[in-house]
């Protein structure tokens, strides 16, 4: 029979628990690591090597360039009080435990870009208020928890790029009212329904940019995008054959951004809705024939509106347009 310490399986497991809490073996990841600090926003970085993370906490600005931390453990980034910006970048991140982040009021920018997590469970980022700019680019992340960011009321701008991301629920985002940008470009999500941007739906305060470049997505639900603000989309690099639904969705002064998709041609009911519009639609790259190059042009002869409309295809045609109305 072969014995496993209680030590070993500990360790296999990454943790531990203690009546039901989890400690996390990992806990003194951050007692050497390598860091580029600064003792103000707009002052000259200074380089450490070797140190205690946690001898650094007079620092507003932390940039870790060197670690081994696989698990973000609660209470591991605690009693920075000063603390405005966090990078913790190619450090083998695998895993962020509720209740991490601890009396840090002042965090404003979090980056975890270029590690291995997986998944975002709620909770990972309670007690950070203040933070305003999440990133989260090239991680493996497939799995987000509803309501995961939802304690982030003043979130701005978080980016989820080049990740394995295959759908979104509804409740992602509900309480960050002052979001503007979310980045899920790069990621593999096949379609997005009613329920994808539910929790922006319809009370967001402000105008909304959502990048789904080079996804696999083939449907989009027109709801979906049915906020009480412009909306600047961008769908380039999917697989989409239609656009009249998704137009008709968006508030005016919204931006729609179809470049490189399928679409064969530009339907007259659209061509119609530019007449009375503010909304801008780019077409750039789609496999529209030349026939259908032909009739947009003379429909567009007839249509005078103030929104904007670019429109090319993949074919050798003639035409490649930019028509600005109004």
């Amino acid at each position: 029979m072969i014995r496993v310490s209680s030590a070993v399986i500990c360790i296999l497991l990454s943790l531990c628990f203690d009546g039901g809490k989890a400690i996390c073996v990992d806990k003194n990841a951050l007692y050497n690591v390598n860091a580029t600090v600064h003792l103000t926003l707009h002052g000259s970085g200074l380089k450490v090597l070797n140190v205690n993370f946690y001898t650094l906490e007079r620092y507003v600005t932390i940039d870790v360039t060197q670690a081994n931390v696989t698990d973000l453990c609660e209470g591991i980034i605690k009693n920075f009080m000063n603390l405005d910006s966090l990078s913790l970048i190619n450090v083998n991140l695998s895993r962020i435990e509720p209740e991490a982040f601890q009396k840090v009021p002042k965090l404003r920018k979090l980056s975890l870009a270029v590690n291995k997590l997986t998944e975002i469970v709620k909770g990972s980022f309670n007690n950070l208020e203040a933070l305003e700019f999440l990133y989260l680019s090239a991680n493996e992340i497939s799995t987000i928890e509803e309501n995961a960011f939802g304690s982030l009321i003043n979130l701005r701008k978080i980016h989820l790029d080049r990740n394995k991301i295959v759908g979104l629920n509804g409740n992602l985002f509900h309480g960050c009212a002052r979001l503007s940008l979310i980045n899920l470009k790069f990621n593999m999500i096949e379609s997005i329904t009613k329920a994808s941007f539910q929790d922006l739906r319809p009370n967001h305060q402000s105008s909304i940019t959502i990048q789904l470049n080079k996804n696999r997505i083939r449907d989009v639900d027109p709801s979906t995008f049915g906020m009480s603000n412009p909306v600047i989309l961008h769908l380039e690099g999917n697989y989409l054959d239609a656009t009249s639904d998704l137009l008709y969705g968006l508030k005016e002064y919204s931006k729609l951004y179809l470049d490189g998709n399928q679409v064969r041609c530009l339907a007259d009911d659209v061509i119609e809705n530019m007449r009375n519009t503010t909304k801008d639609l780019s077409l750039l790259n789609n496999p529209m024939d030349c026939d259908c190059m032909d009739r947009i042009d003379e429909r567009l002869d007839e249509v005078y509106g103030t929104g904007k409309l670019e429109y090319s295809s993949t074919f050798p045609c003639l035409f490649a347009q930019e028509i600005k109305f109004g």
